[in-house]
C-alpha cells in the first residue's frame, strides 16, 4: 500500500518469493500515487529473516533504493537513441558502417530501400558482396589502405548491384570510427544514388561523338566540293590540316582548340567553290 496505494501485492513480488524460496529476492517497481501516476522509482531487494532455532523464514528483509533520476536518465537516452535511429533510417543518403574486415555492422531503411534487400540480407554480410564483380579488387583495395589510416578519395563511381541483380551507380565516402584510445573500430560510409546523372552523362558523351563525326563528315565533304573546283590542289586542305593538327599539339593546345584548328586545315580553300571556273 505504501509502495504502489493497492490492497493486494503485486503480480511478481521478492517478498513472497522469498518466503517461498527461502532465497534472496529482487525487482524493479515504481511508485504510484493514489491516481496512479508514476512518482518514483525503486530497486527491491529482499532478504529472508530466518529464525536461528527452528530455521523457518520468520519475515523478510526488505531493501528499496531510489533509482529515479537514474531512470529518468535511461528514459531519456532511450529517447535520443529512438531520434537518433528514425534520423540514421530517414536520412536522405545511404548509411553503412563496416567492421575492420568489411562486415556491415548497420546499414539504414534508406540504403536498405536503394538495393532492394531486407537489412537480414546485408546485416552481418561482407560489403564487397554487394559491390559489382568488377570493381571488387579495387574497392578491398581502397578498404584496406582506408583501415590502415591512408587517405583515400572520394569514390564517384562505385557500382552496386541491387537485389534484382540491376547496376546502380553511387558516390561514395569513407568515414574512421575510431574508439577512446584513437584505434580504429571501422568505417562509416555514405552513399548518393548518382544513376540517373551517369546516365545523362554516357547520354550526353554519346551525342557529343555523334555530333562530332557529323560535323567532321560535313567538312570532309565541304573540302571535296572546293576540290572537285581545283583538282590540282587535291589533298592539300587535308595535309594542311593534319600539320596545324600537330604543330598545335606540340605547342601544348587544348584537345578542343586542336580540333578547331584541325577544321579551319580543312576549310581554309573553301572560298574557290565562289570562284568562277574560268
Amino acid at each position: 500500500n505504501a509502495y504502489h496505494c493497492l490492497n493486494k501485492h503485486c503480480k511478481v513480488c521478492p517478498t513472497l518469493q522469498t518466503f517461498k524460496t527461502k532465497l534472496p529476492g529482487y525487482k524493479q517497481a515504481h511508485i504510484t500515487d493514489p491516481k496512479g501516476v508514476t512518482v518514483a522509482w525503486l530497486d527491491i531487494y529482499t532478504y529472508p529473516l530466518i529464525d536461528a532455532v527452528t530455521g523457518k523464514v520468520k519475515g523478510v528483509i526488505e531493501y528499496g533504493r531510489d533509482i529515479s533520476a537514474s531512470k529518468k536518465t535511461e528514459e531519456s537516452l532511450a529517447k535520443s537513441e529512438n531520434r537518433y535511429r528514425e534520423l540514421w533510417d530517414n536520412a536522405p543518403v545511404a548509411y553503412h558502417t563496416l567492421d575492420p574486415k568489411g562486415i556491415i555492422t548497420s546499414v539504414n531503411q534508406t540504403e536498405l530501400n536503394m538495393l532492394g534487400f531486407k537489412h537480414e540480407e546485408m546485416f552481418g554480410k561482407p560489403i564487397f558482396n554487394f559491390i559489382y564483380p568488377d570493381q571488387r579488387a579495387e574497392a578491398k583495395i581502397r578498404f584496406a589502405a582506408k583501415i590502415k589510416g591512408l587517405e583515400t578519395e572520394k569514390k564517384d563511381n562505385r557500382i552496386y548491384l541491387k537485389k534484382d541483380g540491376s547496376k546502380i551507380y553511387t558516390s561514395v565516402d569513407d568515414v574512421l570510427e575510431k574508439d577512446d584510445r584513437g584505434k580504429v573500430t571501422g568505417i562509416r560510409t555514405t552513399m548518393v544514388d548518382v544513376t540517373k546523372q551517369k546516365y545523362t552523362e554516357e547520354e550526353l558523351k554519346f551525342s557529343l561523338l555523334k555530333l562530332k563525326k557529323t560535323m567532321d563528315n560535313s567538312m570532309k565533304v565541304i573540302a571535296k566540293i572546293a576540290e572537285m573546283r581545283d583538282p590540282y590542289t587535291a589533298g592539300h586542305q587535308v595535309r594542311v590540316a593534319d600539320l596545324a593538327a600537330a604543330i598545335a599539339r606540340e605547342l601544348g593546345f587544348k584537345n578542343g582548340d586542336i580540333e578547331v584548328i584541325k577544321i579551319a586545315g580543312l576549310l581554309h580553300d573553301i572560298g574557290k567553290i565562289n570562284v568562277p571556273i574560268e
